[in-house]
């Protein structure tokens, strides 16, 4: 029989006993809940988002079954999830700031990246996913009473009400709302069905109320840029001919010809000058545009008073002009006026050779009229 001392240490070392059962476990105890990576929810933000595939538009927004499987991360966090099989996925506790969402599965491995993740908000994104590369088609916020949109314009109605259809939401915008494409302003007019905008407001209802509206790729044709500023060209020569074949305001310097047009400045030094004081072998300094082969002078500046300026010209006699007779006659020839004289030297031919038609080469001077003084006249045929 056992002594009371020993029925007293029995019944103590049972209760002992008993009082372990109802300890905690240890961590390997068959009765001890397993170790888990999933955080706590606490103050962190949800992302609920749906996987498409690449291709078009519509095909990225139709396929989401290639995407079973396929995990998704919170890059430098253990939070994680796989893509269910209508392409869904679920992240709870995720922490704020810029986060980064990295995609992994066969042949698949992007990420990308989420900016100004608040403390409990809800997210809801739309993602496409082709090999290396992903891309957020659809962006919803909801948290701290405004909502946050991004995605493609699917409807726009400007009509006494504005409004816009983004990402299955109903967007209306009223004129005191920001629209903008960088820095730039944009009229609500400018919208266009496809543009990808990000979309900042306040919710009511189904609606969302803008303040911002951002406009982040337009696929209309962007206006075309301005044609680039034609340089400026400057040249100095001699004029050669004044008005030739009967254009108006026109000048041939040396080679060049140089239209001037009734805005351009002439001028000698500071003093004004009247086109028609300009005269066959001036020298002339003209500054202006090239408009195909001719100049499009803004200045002529004469440099110095009219000299005689040997002439050297070769063409076919356009017209005599009435009222000369051999051996004083004038003609047209290659823009100049030629006079002759007694004491011009006429070759292969003779003054009376000279009629409209005729091939001839001329040799002489600049006179003060503008007018060419032949030395000699070849009759070329």
């Amino acid at each position: 029989m056992f002594s009371r001392a020993s029925s007293c240490a029995v019944a103590m070392f049972l209760l002992a006993l008993v009082a372990a059962g109802c300890g905690q476990h240890s961590p390997g105890s068959p009765l001890a809940p397993s170790p888990t990576t999933s955080p706590t929810t606490g103050t962190g933000a949800t992302i609920t988002g749906t996987v498409n595939g690449g291709g078009s538009l519509s095909a990225r927004m139709a396929s989401t079954t290639g995407a079973a499987g396929m995990t998704v991360t919170v890059a430098g966090t253990s939070i994680s999830t796989t893509v269910d099989g209508l392409g869904h996925f679920v992240l709870t506790g995720v922490p704020s700031g810029t986060i980064r969402l990295e995609f992994a599965g066969p042949g698949t491995s992007a990420s990308v990246t989420l900016e100004d993740v608040a403390p409990s908000e809800q997210i809801s994104i739309s993602v496409t996913v082709s090999g290396t590369t992903a891309s957020v088609d659809m962006q919803q916020r909801t948290g701290s009473g405004k909502v946050e949109i991004e995605g493609r314009i699917t409807a726009v109605t400007n009509g006494a009400t504005r409004s816009l259809q983004v990402a299955a939401k109903t967007v209306t915008v009223p004129a005191d709302a920001t629209i903008r494409h960088g820095d730039t302003p944009v009229d609500f007019s400018a919208l266009q069905v496809g543009d990808r905008v990000h979309v900042r407001g306040t919710p009511n209802g189904d609606i969302v109320v803008a303040e911002l509206v951002i406009v982040q790729e337009t696929v209309g044709t962007p206006p075309p840029p301005p044609p680039p500023a034609q340089p400026k060209i400057e040249m100095e020569g001699r004029i050669a001919a004044i008005n030739p074949e009967g254009t108006s305001r026109t000048l041939v310097v040396d080679t060049t010809r140089v239209s001037v047009p009734t805005t351009a400045e002439i001028r000698h030094g500071d003093t004004a000058v009247d086109f028609a004081v300009l005269k066959v072998g001036d020298r002339v300094h003209v500054r202006g545009t090239m408009s195909g082969n001719v100049l499009v002078a803004d200045l002529v500046l004469l440099q110095n008073d009219n000299p005689q300026v040997p002439v050297n010209v070769k063409g076919t006699v356009s017209s005599v002009l009435a009222g000369s007779a051999c051996p004083a006659i004038r003609f047209l020839v290659a823009g100049w006026t030629v006079e002759t004289d007694a004491s011009t030297d006429f070759r292969k031919g003779s003054c009376a050779s000279i009629t409209a038609g005729t091939s001839v080469h001329v040799f002489g001077h600049t006179t003060d009229t503008g007018r060419v003084r032949a030395e000699w006249v070849q009759i070329d045929k």
